[in-house]
């Protein structure tokens, strides 16, 4: 009977504080996409020229606290994030014929060719979110790896015919850094996801990503 108490009384505090080391996470926001040079699959200067990287994002996942005491701990992150769609189109002249610096066609009257391309970035963050506690908040900074899928699809007609130049999605290992502030279970978060290009055999168009969102915690 001893023993079974004394058990008993290990298992406890285990079973009282699960939720803390082990709960499920979702939010919503939006994203800002960087992109790569003007000059790829844009350009400032060319006739009728758009560019949208302003997306919707959103994320679901675990987390937990691995470290805590009145005054810090240390938290987990294990997230599938999304953001997206960005698009991309222009009426492109050749390379030789416009200056990206200057973000202008040098060359009046150059031959133009369409092009129009569309994607998103989907991947997993794992980080560790080191936080500090005053009164009834928590203020957070976080960093780890993620791996993800840059997907861009592209249509170039430079002949007048469309052909696909669309980049090759593969995954890719990077990294992420942000901040978090935590009011209960909903937490205000920022993270910058870096998103280095790999020509395959064309670049996608972003090369990082800064995100807000509103997380919750259940």
């Amino acid at each position: 009977m001893k023993r079974l108490i004394a058990a008993i009384a290990l298992i406890a505090p285990l079973c009282a504080h699960a939720g803390s080391w082990f709960q499920f996470e979702a939010g919503s926001g939006a994203a800002y996409g960087q992109t790569l040079n003007d000059g790829v699959w844009y350009q400032q200067g060319a006739a009728q020229n758009s560019l949208h990287t302003f997306t919707p994002a959103f994320l679901v996942g675990v987390t937990g606290e691995l470290v805590r005491s009145d005054a810090v701990g240390l938290r987990y992150h294990i997230d599938y994030v999304y953001f997206g769609s960005q698009r991309a189109s222009c009426q492109c002249v050749s390379d030789d014929d416009y200056n990206p610096h200057a973000h202008q066609v040098v060359k009046p009257n150059a031959a133009t060719s369409a092009f129009a391309g569309s994607g998103h970035v989907q991947g997993i963050a794992a980080t560790l979110d080191a936080g500090y506690n005053y009164g009834a908040w928590r203020f957070g900074a976080e960093a780890g790896p993620w791996v993800f899928w840059e997907t861009w699809h592209e249509q170039a007609a430079p002949t007048g015919d469309w052909i696909d130049v669309s980049h090759k999605t593969v995954p890719q290992l990077s990294w992420v850094a942000g901040a978090n502030i935590t009011h209960g279970a909903l937490t205000l978060s920022y993270r910058y996801y870096n998103l280095p290009q790999r020509w395959n055999p064309y670049p996608a168009l972003l090369r990082a990503a800064h995100v807000v969102t509103f997380v919750y915690r259940y």
